[in-house]
């Protein structure tokens, strides 16, 4: 692996766009928006889309690409956003990933897999779940698979029966999914994350 990604993530106007701007300018970088609502056109105000002027002060990839009509998942992007890496590296600038919605972010480091779904499965566990309560389903992935249920709380109930749903379809555990995924990843990422304090936050919102 060569040279760290860098990432930089935070909550709605933390500065991400701000910030990898000014970095950009400083080590010749090129920004890859990992946002999956900027990506389209037409949806400037909802998105808060870089302005005119900070799109021509640094490159930037995945905004304004498509236009609403246009089907786009994350998969599609994860592919797409490791090709662009690529170029970018290539012409000699450094990419930097500013996000933005956190699965696109996960998708450029972790990867996405996808094992499909059973409807009938699902629906059995949501049943087990109105019956049983949360901590029951919980209890059957710590048994499946308790590294990804250390992962995760019970209370998030959507990601258990979707890690029950990868193990009954696959046989194999979600954590098993994740670790391969790793190994045959090119890239190291460092995460930046942008923290403010809640009232900053809210006066930078109100201004918006």
């Amino acid at each position: 692996m060569g040279k760290s990604i860098i990432v930089i993530v935070g909550a709605t106007c933390s500065g991400k766009t701000k910030t990898g701007i000014k970095l950009a300018e400083r080590i010749s970088g090129e920004i890859i928006s990992a946002d999956s609502r900027q990506i389209f056109k037409l949806l400037d105000i909802g998105t808060a889309t870089p302005s005119e002027y900070e799109l021509n002060a640094t490159k930037h990839h995945f905004i304004n690409m498509l236009f609403p009509d246009r089907k786009y998942d994350v998969s599609l992007f994860e592919k797409d956003a490791l090709e662009t890496i690529k170029q970018i590296q290539k012409n000699g600038k450094e990419p930097i990933i500013v996000g933005g919605s956190g699965l696109y972010i996960k998708a450029i480091i972790d990867g996405i897999f996808d094992v499909g779904s059973s409807t009938e499965y699902r629906e059995s566990l949501m049943l087990l779940r109105q019956k049983n309560g949360n901590e029951y389903l919980y209890s059957k992935l710590k048994k499946a698979d308790p590294q990804s249920a250390g992962k995760m709380l019970p209370s998030n109930w959507k990601r258990v029966i979707r890690a029950l749903e990868v193990y009954h379809l696959t046989g194999k555990k979600l954590s098993q999914f994740h670790t391969e995924q790793n190994k045959n990843r090119k890239y190291k990422f460092d995460e930046y994350v942008l923290n403010w304090q809640r009232e900053v936050l809210y006066k930078n919102i109100e201004t918006r």
